[in-house]
């Protein structure tokens, strides 16, 4: 038996695939077969090639690698074949086979990596100015194509040094968000678990503030649990052995907050339905935990729905006068639960929501990142796009993270979750507040020549942001010179070689733009970077060329239990020494014992 067909997924394939009767429903419905000969449709490659598959032979029809996923045959058969299911396993066991026949096989590595999104998107953290910078270049985006396959066009997120779990446990306030005087003093509330996802964990933390803020504001206590990747990447990529690695410990993190009868709720459509339903129907994972654990999952827009179905939900939502283009996702179908994010949006006075009503976007997670399927994905979200394009509305809704990304990089127009419109209109944070910007005066422009819309406080806001981030960094490479001189190389991955790229070669505008990629889109960077500066650092940025004309005024907001600059230091920095030279720096420093 292989790694892909356990002996329970097996017998769950051959008992849907028998239900097939074909109709031909399902390959009327797919949105990649009109676009392209080189797949053949969901039935012929699905329930119909499955009855000649033999777990330990070639899989009968290599075309099935052309399926995308996007899981619309299963949604429209009449006699509830799961036909995405059986094709998703197929697609993994002819991985397997391929890198039988060729290990060297360069694709087959980048569909390998595809799978392991949380950590790239940890890794490209840690040198967020230099990932970013190297992804937004295009000879080597066009050598990544060459190599391993994956597009030149194809949208990747923007990687923060922040992180979404460090800004909830280290800055968030809780119960900030609720309106003043709404709460019962001593009054218990009631708790919800949030699994945030890779997405909102390491690219979209303005989804994550969102829903948490949103949540606090009708009364919840969030929790937020221990949690890996879902692995729908390493599903859909045929790492099917690591998926259930990762299933199964997201199933032991998140059974005890089940158990007690806690919701678990889920910004992220294909998260939400990987733990609701995928663990069991496509991994083979019949246990009581998964049973418990998914009959405890709500997509976020469904979670806040039935709190208005029940009365519980607020609605004092302000006024917003705009028309928005909404899009709803292929996985976000799957969950069988309705619309209840336009039902939602319908609660908001004077805004306007309209369904673009077109079946997909094409991306599917990875799928529109490969190069030989990136042409198949664009034209299978171009009607879509066209739509978006024809509205004329500067902002779009859509509740799944890849898709935004697609839809944004297609159309130029700005993407959000659902949660973040809603929030908006609650007044407990904005859209257009967590936008990435161009600080003004760095790259030759000013703020308004980038936005004219952008108010003169906003654009005040953004400067001083951005003077706090070099503030930030210069310390940074201060402390990364010293590290340097006591050959302790491998106290930072990000500062050495930023510094030493500056102290070598002084390439003042390509350095302004690596750190104008990395600024995060909230002003909490302490969690990130480690350091925070205290002295007025202006004369030293004029030296290395970062800035130039009168200074920027100081950031008035810190950190209440940390003011200025703290270095917690373990024994590696235990060396008097070592702590007076920070202090130089203007830092304090505690000595902590190493562990």
């Amino acid at each position: 038996m292989s790694d892909t067909y356990t002996p329970i997924l097996l017998e769950d394939i051959k008992r849907t695939a028998d239900l097939c009767v074909k109709c031909n429903i399902c390959t009327s419905a797919c949105p990649v077969l009109p676009v392209t000969d080189l797949f053949p449709g969901p039935k012929y490659v699905g329930p119909q090639a499955q009855r000649f598959r033999d777990p330990g032979a070639a899989s009968p029809d290599h075309s099935l690698d052309y399926c995308s996923g996007c899981g619309v045959c299963t949604l429209v058969c009449p006699h509830g074949v799961k036909v995405m299911e059986i094709n998703t396993a197929a697609k993994a066991e002819l991985r397997r086979q391929q890198f039988r026949e060729n290990p060297l096989d360069l694709k087959w590595w980048r569909n390998t990596a595809f799978g392991y999104n949380e950590v790239l998107g940890q890794v490209g953290g840690w040198v967020a100015p230099l990932a970013n910078a190297a992804l937004a270049f295009r000879p080597l985006r066009m050598l990544l194509e060459t190599t391993l396959g994956i597009d030149h066009r194809a949208p990747f997120p923007t990687f923060h040094f922040t992180k979404f779990r460090g800004w909830f446990f280290s800055r968030h306030v809780p119960g900030t968000s609720e309106v003043p005087g709404t709460s019962t003093p001593g009054a218990s509330k009631p708790k919800v678990a949030y699994f945030h996802g890779c997405a909102t964990q390491h690219y979209e933390m303005e989804v994550g503030k969102a829903i948490v803020a949103v949540l606090e504001h009708n009364g919840f206590e969030v929790l937020l649990p221990e949690q890996n990747c879902c692995g729908l990447p390493m599903q859909s990529n045929g790492n099917f052995a690591e998926a259930r690695r990762y299933a199964r410990a997201n199933l032991r993190k998140l059974a005890p907050y089940a158990g007690q009868g806690i919701p678990i709720v889920v910004g992220g459509t294909s998260c939400g339905m990987e733990l609701k339903s995928d663990y069991r129907e496509l991994l083979g994972i019949h246990t009581a935990e998964a049973k418990l654990v998914a009959e405890h999952v709500y997509d976020i827009s469904e979670f806040l729905w039935l709190q208005h179905e029940a009365g519980r939900l607020k609605t004092d939502f302000k006024p917003l006068s705009r028309t928005i283009p909404y899009h709803t996702s292929c996985h976000q179908k799957l969950h069988r639960i309705g619309r209840p994010a336009l039902d939602l949006l319908g609660l908001v006075p004077d805004l306007k929501v309209e369904e673009m009503g077109v079946d997909c976007c094409g991306i599917t997670g990875t799928y529109g990142y490969k190069h030989e399927k990136y042409a198949i994905a664009q034209a299978v979200g171009q009607p879509l796009f066209d739509r978006i394009k024809a509205s004329g509305a500067d902002l779009a809704i859509c509740d799944n993270e890849t898709c935004r990304w697609n839809i944004a990089a297609s159309t130029g127009v700005k993407v959000v979750h659902t949660v973040q419109v809603l929030a908006e209109a609650y007044g407990v944070t904005a859209v257009g507040a967590m936008d990435h910007f161009v600080p003004p005066g760095l790259l030759g422009k000013g703020a308004q020549e980038h936005d004219p819309d952008v108010s003169q406080t906003s654009r005040h806001h953004q400067a001083r942001q951005a003077y706090r981030f070099l503030q930030v960094t210069l310390v940074e490479m201060k402390a990364a010179r010293l590290l340097v001189r006591e050959k302790r190389l491998d106290a930072h991955p990000f500062s050495i070689p930023v510094t030493g790229f500056i102290q070598h070669f002084h390439v003042r505008h390509l350095i302004q733009w690596l750190l104008v990629t990395a600024i995060p889109p909230t002003d909490d960077l302490h969690g990130a970077i480690g350091l925070l500066g205290k002295a007025n650092l202006h004369p030293q940025l004029a030296r290395v060329g970062l800035v130039a004309g009168p200074a920027l005024p100081a950031p008035t907001t810190r950190r209440p239990r940390t003011p200025g600059c703290s270095w917690r230091s373990g024994t590696h920095t235990a060396s008097p020494g070592w702590r007076a030279q920070l202090a130089s720096l203007g830092c304090r420093t505690r000595h902590r014992p190493g562990r």
